[in-house]
């Protein structure tokens, strides 16, 4: 049957998306035998079918007319990387024949290679199709060898470890635009050559379109982005995800239900809401407008079948292993957490709850809005036993600020339910009346988060580089089921919300207990709190003022019973040079610290003559001459942001000779009592913050001896003055 040529042009939006289902494989046998038609009865429609399949950089893997078949682990768990042309669909075309093309292949090129594209694209078959495909190469092979496909990247079977990635690179097998990879196996890694690397979760079917574009048709893929693949994109059925700069997990479903998670940075996701059967009967444009959102970390969306978005509760981190992280190996044991979820509505919050199955270990991640880490409090014994390898819950850490907020944890066997409570808050009493202290501690290690933050910077393994420090309660629930934990109290900028970490109950019995001082920050570590110290003898008050005029607690004094002109001296105890002052800060002969008890306020916000200060721990003594009754004890501290906060306790002795000032322990304070703990930390930073420690009118002491010891911190605080009064019977 012979067909000539026509010249009129067909309806291009038509032909697209006919040929869109096609690369797509999408297209229904109707759809084929419409596209056959079209190409046998016009040549501009050849014509336009080569443009439009050279610059989906599809046509030319077909010139290959080669199965391309990779069979990675036999048949139980198999990759399988095939072209469009080893589709099984049947049908027929016609072609011209070899030698009515022009001599140098030129003119009527594109009316050849529209011919063969139906004819191995749409796999419609004619009885001589072999020798014709065979004779075209033998003719043409120079051509067809020059014209392959552009290689985009490697695929390796398996999860490979990163210290050998680049030898198993050099011999992985490589992956071209067109390419399809279907897979069963559990891991399989693709590395593309503009920087990004991808992990297929078996089964998943994937599609390479370009470079910087894959389609996937089902399944689950995790993305690491470097920054010059910025931009990569992942296609979905209903929707598109485009790198900017991130790790993420997509899963699509066979229902074509698609979830996109973001586990660092942020992506781009744009999806189509599907008309309704109301509109499709209208006359309303079919077509809605495409949504876009920008997702952040720690976000999860889902794109229903009607093209509805909706907020992803949970995920467990075991469903999408990410390129090189230790997350991607599923744990041996039971699950302990089922699923996690809380009161908040889409308007509240679209982040997404993750947990992670025997994943609590040093340097765990903490939140999924946070680069934060736990970590055990000392280097030496780390992480309590009873916690390690715990199932545990990535929160949100602006949960902190959901002051209505629950959430419920589902327990699929007996468990112990830890929840690890930041010390700078106030115990709420739903945690207090349930649950037990354990007397443990764990610490967070916390980055750069905020420009406020900007020094901090993670380290590796147990009590090094902690900025926080949360004690551990417990509760031992015998049956499976759900457990309701409530909100912070109060609400509070600067903390963190609790964690969550579960073992099994027969588990967490058979554990002999700890001394529970290896699980305790120790004193001027920067992580003390009241729960490892004693009952201090006075109670503490705290204000925040901008001018020393405003303050209500008391102004400084220059005629306190500590003051320099009634001959008294504070001085620096640097312990062999361990504890220095900052070298700006005034320190005369024999560490006597002249600014603590001069009388002279600052005379601005960053005043570095009036003020002394550490960076990192620090103590100073005041010898008062005699035994004496104290009234109490005022603290000024001036700066423009953080080091205004005081964070320190004071102690008192009452012997002649000043004991020993070397402790880290209460148990090693021998000598030393405990007269009061100060933590501004629940001010706002800047200003002038005032302290004061008072015992009513039974008065504190009488002590000969008075320490400061400053908890340590990257910025610590500017005293300014510290003012002792004696007590008026």
């Amino acid at each position: 049957m012979d067909h000539q040529p026509n010249n009129s042009m067909p309806d291009h939006q038509e032909l697209e998306m006919l040929l869109a289902m096609v690369v797509l494989g999408e297209a229904t046998e109707e759809q084929l035998a419409q596209l056959n038609q079209l190409l046998l009865a016009d040549a501009a429609a050849r014509e336009f079918t080569c443009d439009y399949l050279a610059g989906e950089a599809v046509l030319q893997r077909h010139f290959q007319l080669v199965d391309r078949v990779a069979l990675l682990h036999g048949t139980a768990h198999e990759t399988h990387v095939a072209t469009k042309q080893e589709s099984g669909t049947t049908g027929r075309t016609e072609l011209r024949a070899p030698h009515a093309r022009s001599q140098s292949f030129g003119h009527h090129r594109l009316w050849w290679v529209a011919g063969l594209a139906a004819c191995l694209l749409i796999g419609i078959a004619i009885a001589n199709r072999d020798q014709l495909a065979s004779l075209w190469i033998q003719q043409n092979a120079a051509t067809a060898n020059a014209n392959l496909p552009e290689r985009v990247g490697t695929l390796l079977a398996g999860a490979t470890p990163r210290e050998s990635l680049v030898e198993a690179l050099q011999q992985g097998r490589p992956i071209r635009v067109g390419d399809t990879i279907d897979t069963n196996q559990e891991i399989t890694y693709l590395h593309f050559d503009c920087g990004a690397e991808v992990l297929l979760v078996g089964p998943t079917q994937l599609s390479v379109v370009s470079p910087m574009r894959a389609k996937l048709l089902q399944g689950t893929l995790t993305a690491r982005v470097s920054e010059s693949a910025h931009g990569f994109r992942v296609d979905t059925p209903n929707s598109k995800v485009t790198d900017l700069g991130t790790e993420f997990g997509v899963s699509v479903a066979e229902s074509g239900v698609t979830d996109t998670v973001v586990f660092s940075g942020k992506v781009a996701m744009e999806y189509r809401e599907i008309p309704t059967e109301h509109e499709v009967k209208s006359e309303i444009a079919l077509r809605r407008p495409s949504q876009s959102h920008l997702l952040t970390e720690g976000i999860a969306l889902r794109v229903t079948e009607d093209g509805l978005a909706e907020r992803i509760v949970s995920v467990t981190r075991s469903d999408y292993p990410l390129p090189g992280a230790a997350l991607a190996l599923k744990p041996d044991a039971a699950p302990v957490i089922r699923d996690v979820w809380d009161n908040l509505s889409t308007r509240d919050t679209s982040k997404a709850y993750q947990i992670v199955h025997g994943g609590f270990v040093e340097d765990a991640p903490a939140f999924v809005d946070r680069k934060y880490q736990w970590n055990g409090i000392s280097e030496t014994y780390g992480l309590p036993k009873m916690l390690r390898g715990g199932d545990y819950i990535m929160p949100f850490c602006d949960d902190k600020y959901q002051d209505r907020i629950e959430v419920t944890v589902d327990l699929v066997q007996p468990a112990r339910l830890f929840v690890l409570m930041d010390n700078r808050l106030s115990v709420p009493e739903w945690l207090s009346s349930r649950f037990t202290d354990t007397g443990y501690d764990v610490g967070i290690d916390e980055d750069d988060f905020s420009v406020e933050r900007s020094w901090q910077k993670l380290d590796k393994g147990p009590g090094v580089s902690l900025e926080r420090s949360c004690s551990v309660w417990y509760i031992d629930v015998p049956e499976p089921q759900p457990v309701v934990l409530g909100a912070l109290d109060p609400p509070i900028h600067w903390r963190v919300m609790y964690g969550i970490v579960a073992v099994p109950l027969e588990t967490a019995m058979a554990i002999a207990p700890e001394p529970a001082m290896h699980h305790q920050p120790k004193i001027g570590s920067g992580l003390i709190h009241p729960g490892v110290l004693p009952e201090p003898v006075a109670d503490c008050e705290i204000e925040r003022a901008l001018k020393v005029e405003q303050l209500t607690l008391g102004k400084p004094s220059d005629d306190d019973f500590a003051a320099a002109k009634r001959g008294l001296v504070f001085r620096a105890e640097t312990l062999g040079g361990q504890f220095m002052p900052h070298p700006d800060t005034l320190m005369l002969e024999n560490n006597v610290a002249p600014a603590l008890n001069d009388g002279l306020t600052a005379r601005n916000y960053d005043d570095l003559e009036r003020n002394f200060w550490y960076n990192g721990q620090g103590r100073f003594s005041l010898d008062l001459q005699r035994p004496t009754k104290l009234q109490s004890i005022h603290t000024y501290s001036t700066h423009w942001l953080d080091r205004s906060f005081q964070n320190f306790t004071v102690w008192g002795a009452r012997s002649e000779a000043m004991p020993a000032v070397d402790f880290e322990t209460a148990t090693d304070a021998e000598g030393w009592e405990l007269v009061g703990i100060v933590n501004t930390d629940v001010l706002d930073p800047g200003g002038i913050h005032a302290s004061i420690l008072t015992a009513g009118e039974s008065g504190m002491g009488p002590y000969r001896h008075l320490l400061w010891i400053i908890e340590s911190t990257d910025r610590s605080t500017f005293f300014s003055e510290i003012d002792v009064y004696e007590h008026q019977e």
